[in-house]
């Protein structure tokens, strides 16, 4: 289990990342998109660089077990990417929300403590690039080159979740959908447990926060139980954050 007073919450997270210039691609063997490796150190900025290329979307993807992982969940299903866009644009998400609530009210309710305003907070850019013991850059991570025309599509191709608590492929399109039209919310990584935003348009007001603080419990649960412990606490750490943070168990 991660460490999540050093990863979200009470204090402001020391974690940066390196100004350096993007280098050292390599194309990965049996890839269906193409994939740099660069050090932890530079991923950030090589994420920056590559987000100008037309036609494809860059997501960091972890070290390479993590790419592994993802990989191999790609080869898997028999849902298309076009049926994972369509049925997440399809879906009604305040309908799926009401009904995560509805079957477990008392796993969606919390009664943790409220912290002041301020001490709630995200954690820094790109926590997968960085190792979770010691803090400092991982020597390899694997950036995707995703060839998608939106970035609310690229659950869809990776295919991602539909174990444990985490949702299905279709759930993570439909929130990344709303998510981007509303705050500007792109992706910029998907490991094993991990997803993470940008957002251009974070929330300004603590109604808007709550509202989004909302969705974000019942999508990932683990970021308020393991995390902040509550939606208010949520709320405080998304008002006008640049960046979020999804972490399943």
């Amino acid at each position: 289990m991660r460490d999540w007073l050093k990863f979200f919450g009470f204090r402001k997270p020391s974690l940066s990342v390196s100004a350096a210039s993007p280098n050292g691609a390599s194309d990965m063997e049996g890839a269906s998109f193409d994939v740099r490796i660069v050090s932890g150190a530079k991923a950030w900025t090589t994420l920056q660089e590559l987000r100008k290329q037309p036609g494809v979307v860059p997501v960091v993807f972890g070290d390479r077990n993590d790419y592994d992982n993802i990989t191999t969940v790609m080869g898997m299903g028999n849902a298309s990417f076009d049926d994972y866009v369509r049925s997440g644009a399809a879906l009604d998400i305040d309908q799926w929300v009401a009904s995560r609530v509805e079957e477990e009210p008392e796993y969606y309710s919390t009664d943790g403590p409220e912290l002041a305003a301020g001490n709630a907070q995200q954690p820094g850019l790109l926590t997968v690039v960085y190792d979770v013991l010691s803090g400092q850059p991982k020597a390899e991570v694997f950036i995707g080159l995703v060839p998608v025309q939106e970035p609310w599509q690229v659950p869809a191709y990776p295919k991602i979740g539909g174990w444990n608590e985490c949702p299905g492929a279709e759930v993570h399109v439909a929130f990344f959908k709303r998510w981007y039209e509303q705050f500007g919310a792109v992706v910029t990584s998907i490991s094993s447990d991990v997803i993470e935003f940008t957002v251009e348009r974070p929330p300004q007001t603590m109604e808007e926060a709550r509202r989004l603080a909302h969705e974000q419990f019942i999508y990932c649960a683990d970021i308020v139980h393991q995390g902040v412990q509550t939606e208010g606490n949520l709320a405080q750490a998304l008002l006008g954050s640049g960046n979020w943070f999804f972490w399943w168990d």
